[in-house]
């Protein structure tokens, strides 16, 4: 092998500092096996390194020679931190975990399957190992806490799964040639593809796709690949604005979480028949959904006949669309596309396109399309055969005879099937219906052809009843079985067990009294009906009405009028009945006599209109005595002092009342109590009179005509008696009397002797007072 390609060799752009430092390293450190430890637990490059390419790297980038029969101590190996091992032809890694300082690995252009043996060097911060062997599954799921560098391109790689690498910025691979990516909880990662901050792996090979948690990725271009709707998970790519998913085989949009960011997603020319608005809602800011130009391309069926399709494509709404263009004069009609079987002919396809813009407020784009129905053109068999058959009830037949018998054949290879041996009874007379079916190769299937076989009868059925005259109680729900059974009609037939017996009530109505007839028929199931029989259907009304009350007592006031009015009312009487809607309660009020306190018994009932009479209930009319209220009546002045004796008055609780004031010499009547009049109640009530004494100058007596003297009716015992005598009434009559008013000494005229003309004139005054006021009193 030529020294200049077992060197260490300069490493990529991303590595070329570390091979500065390794070459420097050497030439100031030879011979580096000057450091070889003298342990016993040392071995030899050979023994360490099983690939004799890299073991000879190794022994060059220590020791300065290639000597792999060399020992080397565990210190010698963790002198290397930076490893250029490019065209060397190694095959394996193996025994690479004993540069545990190895921070960076250039291993591009050798003859590797597999790198997995650095994945558990938790130092390395680059790995370079393009143009290997690496072919189908390159997966690095555990942590390599400094790794920020990872290139293998110029491999086989179809399944690239990368995860868990907190530090990874950089990651090449051949993207087109990738048919599975997962990219996973790469916090740092700024892409992958052709564009910075992009995931960009277009008109490639891929079949399925997973990103999750790349906080770094603005843009996610997947679009010109092989990807269906189940096959991409998006989730948690919180900075990507824009994703691309067009010219892949989607169905269905796929299911994308946490994009706070995206505005723009672009499915176009896929073949999506459905925008289902529940994968969008974590989509808050979208403002573009591209989806025009989708080819549906539906599963091929035959075409027989008129031929329908239904209309499968919903937009964003969850509405279908509308067809725009239907090809070979197809129409569209309740969701579904029909084509006359005329039209079809030589056809391999039949199609409809639509076009509609994204009906959201939010969100602008388009949704068009077209969809495809490929079919293959067949005629649809058809059945010929007679409608009906007869057969004596003797020598039954066979399905193949009956075919024969009904003529029965089917177009198109069609192959003649039917129910025949599981619905036609021989033993039985009557009418079977036979349904007849075909189908050919192609799973076409004619229209159904049905055909009357007729079992012939011998004897017509025999129905007899017990009595042709029967009731009901009104309002009885009339039907066939309760009036056959109140009939006691039977029914025999000489082939047929099971006939029933059919009733014809329409001329009866259960809810009127009257007289009806109603009509008995059967009929066998081979067509021959009975003799029908005349029933006369009386509906009568037999029930009693119903009678009930709430209250089984009353009272009424002593002398009081008690009508039936009255005492339907408060008795709370209710008449019910099946028939009348309208009673007349009876009663006997012979017994009562209201105007003596007791208790009585009255009876009551009711009768309908067919002299149905209910039960008669009792009530007890109750008359009490009557309560007495009493008044006393006070006769007072104005400090409390009694002036007169006090009366008192009686009458029955509820009757009115009327009092007078007294007249008391002296005193003058100040005001009418409030309680003057009023009603007796049963607690004792107290009216109180009260008067202002008179006032008289003795030196100069002056008689006015003002002052009020009351009196009191009179009135036997000072009290109301009798049950319903109301006291007569008087009129508050005021006496006149006289009283001297002080008054000042007058000055008359001077035209004689002033105190005798004074004298003289009240004297007249006070006669007069005195003549009238007797006479108003022997008025009263």
């Amino acid at each position: 092998m030529d020294n200049s390609q077992t060197a260490p060799q300069k490493m990529t752009a991303s590595s070329s500092e570390e091979a500065a430092t390794t070459n420097s390293t050497e030439e100031e450190n030879t011979p580096k096996n000057n450091l070889k430890s003298t342990s016993e637990n040392s071995k030899t490059y050979a023994e360490l390194f099983p690939d004799v390419n890299l073991a000879k790297i190794i022994a060059k980038n220590i020791s300065g020679t290639e000597d792999i029969n060399a020992e080397v101590s565990e210190a010698e190996l963790q002198t290397i931190t930076n490893l250029v091992a490019t065209n060397q032809n190694i095959t394996s890694l193996t025994g690479i975990e004993h540069l545990t300082a190895l921070e960076n690995i250039n291993v591009n252009n050798n003859e590797l399957r597999t790198i997995d043996s650095l994945f558990n060097m938790p130092t390395l911060k680059s790995i370079s190992a393009n143009n290997n062997k690496i072919t189908g599954n390159f997966s690095l799921v555990k942590t390599l806490p400094e790794l920020h560098t990872l290139e293998v391109l110029g491999n086989a790689i179809t399944e690239l799964d990368i995860e868990n690498q907190p530090n990874l910025v950089t990651l090449s691979a051949d993207e087109l040639e990738l048919k599975k990516l997962t990219l996973k909880n790469l916090s740092q990662l700024n892409g992958l593809g052709r564009i910075a901050s992009s995931i960009s792996i277009d008109w490639g090979d891929l079949e399925s796709v997973t990103l999750m948690n790349l906080p770094e990725i603005i843009s996610v271009d997947i679009s010109g690949n092989y990807l269906d709707s189940d096959d991409i998970h998006l989730e948690n790519l919180p900075a990507v604005k824009n994703l691309d998913i067009s010219s892949n085989e989607l169905t269905r949009l796929p299911k994308i979480n946490d994009f706070p960011l995206l505005t723009t997603i672009n499915v176009r020319s896929n073949k999506i028949d459905r925008l289902e608005s529940s994968k969008l809602v974590d989509v808050p800011k979208l403002a573009t959904l591209n989806a025009d130009k989708q080819a549906v391309t539906l599963s091929k069926t035959i075409a027989a006949g008129n031929f329908t399709i239904p209309n499968n494509v919903e937009n964003l709404a969850g509405q279908m669309v509308t067809p725009k263009i239907i090809s070979n004069k197809g129409t569209y009609s309740d969701q579904s596309i029909a084509w006359a079987s005329g039209e079809l002919s030589g056809l391999s396809k039949v199609s409809y396109t639509f076009d509609e813009v994204i009906n959201s407020p939010a969100i602008a784009g388009k949704y068009t399309g077209t969809v495809n129905q490929p079919i293959e053109v067949k005629a649809v068999p058809v059945i010929v055969a007679d409608k009906s058959v007869s057969y004596a009830p003797v020598n039954a037949k066979d399905e193949a005879t009956f075919l024969q018998d009904i003529r029965a054949s089917a177009s198109e290879n069609a192959q003649i099937t039917s129910d025949y041996s599981e619905v036609v009874d021989f033993a039985t007379p009557g009418d079977y219906t036979v349904t007849l079916h075909a189908k050919n190769e192609f799973d076409l299937k004619a229209d159904p052809v049905t055909v009357v076989v007729h079992i012939n009868d011998i004897q017509k059925p025999q129905v007899a009843v017990n009595s042709n005259d029967i009731s009901f109680e009104v309002g009885t729900e009339l039907t066939s079985e309760v009036l056959l059974a109140k009939s006691g009609a039977v029914v025999t037939d000489l082939y047929d067990e099971a006939i029933k017996m059919e009733v014809d009530l329409s001329e009866v109505d259960s809810s009127k009294l009257g007289t009806y007839e109603a009509t008995i028929i059967a009929k066998s199931k081979s067509g021959a009906s009975s003799d029908p029989i005349k029933l006369s259907v009386k509906i009568v009304d037999t029930e009693k009405p119903i009678i009930q009350i709430n209250n089984p007592e009353i009272i009424i006031e002593k002398g009081s009028e008690l009508t039936e009015g009255q005492i339907i009312d408060q008795v709370g009487i209710t008449a019910t009945d099946n028939y009348d809607q309208d009673l007349n309660i009876h009663m006997d009020l012979s017994k009562v006599d209201t105007s003596k306190p007791g208790s009585y018994e009255v009876t009551i009932y009711t009768e309908d209109s067919s002299g149905n009479r209910s039960e008669t209930v009792t009530i007890t009319v109750k008359v009490p005595e009557a309560r007495i209220g009493k008044i006393t009546i006070q006769y007072m002045d104005s400090e409390n002092n009694e002036l007169a004796e006090s009366n008192t008055i009686t009458g029955e609780v509820g009757e009115t009342y009327e009092t007078l004031a007294k007249e008391i010499e002296g005193y003058t009547l100040k005001e009418n109590p409030a309680n003057s009049s009023g009603v007796f109640e049963e607690t004792r009530q107290t009216i109180q009179y009260i008067y202002v004494k008179d006032i008289i100058n003795p030196e100069f007596p002056v008689y006015s005509e003002n002052n009020v003297t009351p009196e009191l009716p009179s009135n036997n015992n000072n009290s109301v008696n009798g049950s319903r005598q109301t006291p007569s009434k008087s009129v508050k009559k005021q006496s006149k009397a006289y009283s001297k008013i002080n008054q000042m000494p007058m000055n008359l005229p001077e035209t004689g002797d002033s105190t005798n003309l004074l004298f003289i004139f009240m004297g007249v005054l006070l006669l007069a007072g005195l003549t009238l006021s007797k006479a108003k009193r022997k008025n009263q």
